[in-house]
């Protein structure tokens, strides 16, 4: 009975303020009457209205979500996520291709190639081509190759084969070039 009595006495007087749903109290005894208020204290029910206990974190996590939904949809878009990105352009194709973004994005299944002359602005060419194809790897390692030499510094003698090649070139995969662009 004095073991309750202390425990209550305890809980009255006890109007600490914590981040807890229970009351933090320490009482003085002897052992074995120590044992007991802690189990006493520990079976104490917990609050009725646990709803306003979470409260304040409900309008923190309808945020955290709302950013988290808005930034994985900014990245879907932007990385053509399953195609989403295309599937919208396709909506709009004249615009889209009128902005050419189908040289980012394919639309309608198709994609565009420009390339610029530097030295003369009014030069250079752009075409379009299915998204399925790929680049030609041949054209891709000559290419490597003539910037490789070109970091070289020049030696005795200059032989250099002047080639008329392709600048670019796209294909099935897995064609021998017959098909190329």
């Amino acid at each position: 009975m004095a073991i309750q009595m202390q425990h209550y006495s305890c809980l009255n007087a006890c109007k600490i303020k914590t981040k807890f749903p229970y009351p933090i109290c320490m009482t003085q005894s002897s052992n074995n009457d120590q044992k007991e208020s802690l189990q006493q204290q520990a079976a104490v029910p917990p609050p009725a209205d646990s709803a306003n206990q979470f409260a304040p974190l409900a309008s923190t996590f309808r945020r955290r979500l709302l950013t988290g939904v808005a930034s994985a949809s900014v990245v879907a878009v932007g990385a053509n996520f399953a195609g989403i990105t295309s599937f919208l352009l396709g909506l709009s194709p004249e615009n889209a291709r009128s902005l050419k973004l189908d040289v980012l994005y394919p639309i309608e299944g198709y994609s565009r190639c420009i390339e610029a002359n530097q030295a003369f602005a009014d030069q250079g060419f752009e075409f379009i081509y299915p998204a399925n194809w790929v680049g030609d790897q041949t054209l891709l390692s000559r290419a490597a190759g003539k910037a490789e030499r070109s970091l070289d510094p020049p030696g005795l003698k200059n032989g250099r084969k002047y080639v008329n090649e392709p600048i670019v070139a796209f294909g099935p995969p897995g064609s021998t070039g017959e098909l190329n662009y």
